[in-house]
């Protein structure tokens, strides 16, 4: 229903049409990388601001566009395994661990999907050696928050979040390297507050990765 619905309101434009047939080099040579950091640890990779760049996240956030995650899901697999190639020595990351930000219960049922874990499967549909363990289910949404875009800044923000994530079975993150997976970081107020509730769970590193910011 909430696909038909938003198909009904916002049918597809023909940006979307190409996005669904983009490679990802023809993606990468179009959309625009981010510049900007938004917290220590946390890696963004396109500009939120290019119109392309924000297409390919609506398509994904509110469509659960199979054929733009796969598009996102490429990007992401190619730039974690850059980022772990370059920091596994100096960090000590082996074969990190990763896990999607995820949604409360409510909106979830509302929306059908989590569209970080529709990245997370369109990643695992590329890593065929298995560079990843991904794990959706460490961490969850035990409280439902305001929409981060209607907070005006970082510090509402984070107060919004405090305590709204949990790891209910510390076991599956202790002692791990940890990347957090996110469509979009604007103050990095979500990945501080899931790292903290990974670090107070045992986490041993976390880092945040985001489409763009």
């Amino acid at each position: 229903m909430w696909r038909f619905l938003l198909n009904l309101l916002f049918p597809p434009t023909p940006l979307v049409a190409e996005l669904e047939e983009m490679s990802l080099t023809e993606f990468l040579t179009r959309a625009e990388r981010s510049e900007a950091r938004v917290g220590a640890g946390i890696i963004s990779l396109l500009d939120y601001r290019h119109p392309l760049t924000r297409r390919a996240v609506w398509e994904l956030k509110y469509r659960g566009n199979a054929r733009v995650a796969a598009l996102l899901g490429a990007l992401l697999h190619t730039e974690l395994l850059s980022f772990c190639e370059e920091y596994a020595e100096l960090e000590g990351i082996t074969t990190p661990l990763l896990v999607p930000i995820p949604l409360s219960a409510a909106r979830r049922r509302a929306r059908g999907f989590n569209q970080c874990e529709l990245l997370l499967d369109a990643l695992a549909a590329r890593d065929a050696a298995k560079n990843f363990t991904i794990e959706k289910n460490a961490l969850v949404k035990v409280k439902e928050t305001p929409s981060q875009t209607k907070s005006g800044d970082r510090a509402a923000r984070l107060t919004n979040l405090k305590d709204c994530f949990s790891v209910k079975n510390p076991a599956l993150v202790r002692g791990k390297d940890i990347i957090l997976i996110d469509d979009v970081a604007t103050t990095g107020a979500t990945l501080e507050e899931a790292r903290r509730a990974l670090i107070r769970a045992g986490a041993r590193k976390v880092f945040g990765f985001t489409i763009a910011h």
